[in-house]
């Protein structure tokens, strides 16, 4: 039999929302190019607290990342906003912080 070839650009893929978690992606210093957009540096921040936790999903209970805490006067790249957190990228990895502790540069 001959089966018909596709291009993978051609190819969609679907998954139910429930099977998809931030956590996945945090901390990744090579992001699935899906995802690419989220991780794209939008503009750079300086952190403005002596001491910034940075976790792995948007949200004060989660797990710190393992490059958390960042200190003052650290500048990152700032992602991704989510409720009051944003996604930063710091030295390649990807993780949450409170984004009132970011300022604009």
């Amino acid at each position: 039999h001959s089966f018909p070839t596709r291009r993978s650009s051609d190819l969609r893929l679907y998954v139910q929302k429930q099977y998809i978690s931030k956590t996945a992606i945090s901390e990744l210093s090579n992001p699935d190019p899906i995802v690419d957009e989220l991780h794209r540096i939008k503009w750079k921040g300086v952190v403005t607290a002596d001491l910034l936790n940075v976790r792995t999903q948007p949200n004060e209970t989660a797990p710190k990342c393992s490059f958390s805490p960042l200190r003052k006067d650290v500048v990152v790249g700032v992602c991704h906003k989510d409720g009051n957190y944003f996604l930063v990228k710091y030295n390649g990895k990807y993780g949450w912080v409170l984004a009132s502790y970011i300022k604009h540069i």
